[in-house]
């Protein structure tokens, strides 16, 4: 019984780790549109700095991993929190991420 509260307490610490980054990304995204009308240095600079980001180690599996395990929890409908209506967003991120792995 303690191991399966462990491997749930990974699961949601895995999910709220992809959330976070994709809450960021979102962020900076909107701040190069609205601030900087897309400037190519400011577009680059994130791109560079999300590929270094999401390349890192994120402990026992790596990133593309645990944004993989995200997507099919996702798509699956396990996670309650994400309303339909931006559900298509949130996809839409998790493709833009893949575009950073290495």
């Amino acid at each position: 019984k303690a191991d399966l509260s462990k491997k749930k307490n990974q699961v949601e610490a895995a999910i709220d780790f992809v959330r976070r980054v994709l809450e960021l990304y979102r962020k900076y995204v909107r701040i190069i549109d609205h601030c900087f009308s897309t400037d190519p240095l400011f577009q680059g600079s994130m791109d560079k700095a999300m590929t270094e980001v999401v390349n890192l180690d994120a402990g026992k599996f790596k990133f593309p991993r645990l944004l993989s395990f995200y997507a099919d929890y996702l798509l699956k409908g396990k996670m309650k929190d994400v309303e339909d209506s931006k559900m298509d967003q949130v996809l839409d991120d998790i493709v833009h991420i893949f575009a950073y792995f290495q």
